[in-house]
């Protein structure tokens, strides 16, 4: 097994924006602190179906949740006290989401005219976003059935305008013929199943789910897809370049950090040694700028980055191929 001399931090990261106001018109918020509760003060908690609570993006324990694809789900009840705070015909929706296989996000459907979801789609890949009868497909770069985490925001406006930022910037834009309330109707709302259960069930984590009744403006949505899951802060282990080694125990669910220094440009690698089935993706130093990802490179199911850098500090997110592996690396 290979050794790599370790040191732990814990690192905080301070943004600054213009005009951001996260919890201005905040009338859903799910951070999945333990439980489905919702933290916007209104109250709306959330009740569990199957779904399990597992780490986060940053492998805090019990801060999200893990859904099954067959029938597992969370529904947020659209009593007439609900309708109150959340009807609204202008909003965004913000949900972080580390995906598996096809199936629903969300959904809210009380007629084939007043819904709204989100589905992701392997085939394409990418995803499709619908509001009352009308969606679109859009085609996105997003790596199903491995340990990335996605930031879905999504504005929409009470002339019919939509416009959907994958990890914080636009993807697309779109103008649906039938504005008007998003959220209404007296129907149930669905975190990670369609309309009717059992009908493409969402595969594997949600977490930071938000609704607002008004649309964010950009610096908000950058604010939002750099924030830690909900205000935490992720254990970050500093490798040395030619150090000596460590080695580290993978639990069910979990991902782990480390950051290096390169102080010569030039070619460098990162591998994982052992029995245990690991993923491994390099990140710029902001944590969310991806660089490259590996699965299977080194020996047997081991990972291995060999890539030409420059001088700098670089981060590695390392997680095994599926939620539910675990074992030594």
């Amino acid at each position: 097994m290979k050794k790599v001399f370790l040191i732990t931090l814990l690192l905080v990261s301070y943004l600054s924006y213009g005009q951001v106001n996260l919890d201005d018109g905040l009338v859903l918020y799910y951070p999945f602190n333990g439980n489905a509760n919702d933290e916007s003060g209104n109250n709306h908690d959330g009740v569990v179906s199957g779904a399990s609570l597992t780490s986060d993006k940053f492998s805090n324990s019990s801060k999200a949740y893990l859904f099954d694809g067959i029938n597992d789900n969370i529904t947020i009840w659209n009593s007439s006290e609900t309708n109150a705070n959340v009807n609204t015909d202008s909003g965004a929706i913000s949900v972080w989401i580390n995906p598996k296989n096809a199936g629903f996000v969300y959904q809210y459907y009380a007629s084939n005219n007043d819904r709204f979801y989100l589905h992701l789609l392997p085939s394409l890949p990418g995803y499709r976003i619908g509001f009352g009868n009308e969606y679109i497909e859009v085609i996105e770069e997003i790596d199903f059935n491995s340990t990335i985490w996605y930031n879905f925001t999504i504005n929409y406006y009470s002339n019919g305008n939509v416009k959907v930022y994958f990890d914080g910037g636009l993807s697309a834009t779109y103008t649906y013929t039938n504005p008007g309330f998003i959220f209404g109707g007296g129907e149930n709302f669905y975190l990670g199943q369609g309309w009717s259960q059992n009908r493409s069930n969402y595969e594997e984590k949600i977490d930071e789910f938000r609704l607002y009744n008004r649309p964010l403006n950009t610096d908000e949505i950058e604010s939002l897809f750099n924030l830690t899951d909900g205000g935490g802060t992720p254990s970050i282990t500093t490798l040395i370049v030619d150090g000596a080694a460590a080695s580290a125990t993978l639990s069910a669910g979990e991902s782990h950090w480390y950051q290096f220094e390169v102080t010569t440009s030039g070619e460098h690698y990162i591998e994982t040694h052992g029995s245990t089935d690991m993923y491994m993706v390099l990140y710029q130093n902001d944590g969310t700028t991806q660089i490259t990802y590996d699965d299977d490179s080194g020996e047997n199911t081991n990972s291995k980055i060999t890539r030409d850098l420059t001088v700098g500090w670089y981060k590695v997110e390392m997680s095994g191929y599926s939620s539910s592996v675990t074992g030594d690396y």
